[in-house]
């Protein structure tokens, strides 16, 4: 959750969207299922950080997942 914080905190400084018109989401890569269950709760849980900001997945659905529009 901290890197997930720090994600946040970069993105309003709004660096990113002032050099590159555009801020990148977050790929979270998790060894299972479970894992990323868990850390989609626990930001859901979180009302400061905004869902669509991170994108998860195991490293069996890596590609498919970075070949899927935003």
């Amino acid at each position: 959750m901290r890197k997930c914080h720090a994600h946040e905190d970069y993105r309003h400084t709004g660096q990113a969207q002032q050099e590159h018109q555009v801020f990148p989401r977050v790929l979270w890569v998790m060894p299972t299922p479970e894992r990323i269950t868990r850390l989609k709760t626990a930001i859901a849980a979180d009302r400061r950080l905004p869902d669509r900001l991170f994108v998860f997945a195991t490293p069996a659905a890596l590609i498919p997942t970075l070949r899927e529009p935003p």
